[in-house]
């Protein structure tokens, strides 16, 4: 196991946390979606089109094959689950994750 720290400098800490807000927005974006009847692809697409909006691009999207930017997981399904036409019904439990790309942090290193 690697013990390596990174320090970041100002620059770097500044991206990463305009990244972190705009993984908060989407998030705020794609539950605000989230509602009976509606499908975990519609909410991927909500998600895709929000941050391409905001300058990113979705990391998971075509990532050895994956055909999604958000791996949705309902109730019982674990997570890495793919977007399809299952439809969210009322206490429905719910989690994504996703990762999105903007400015690659490891250029800027020293």
């Amino acid at each position: 196991m690697s013990r390596t720290v990174y320090l970041r400098g100002p620059d770097e800490v500044a991206m990463i946390r305009d990244s972190a807000q705009l993984v908060a927005m989407t998030l705020a974006h794609v539950t605000s979606h989230v509602r009976p009847g509606v499908t975990t692809v519609e909410l991927d697409r909500l998600a895709e089109a929000f941050i391409r909006a905001h300058g990113g691009r979705p990391a998971f999207k075509g990532y050895r094959g994956f055909p999604a930017s958000l791996c949705p997981s309902v109730n019982e399904e674990v997570v890495h689950a793919i977007p399809g036409s299952r439809e969210l019904k009322p206490a429905t439990s719910w989690a994504a994750t996703w990762e999105w790309r903007r400015r690659a942090i490891s250029r800027m290193r020293r």
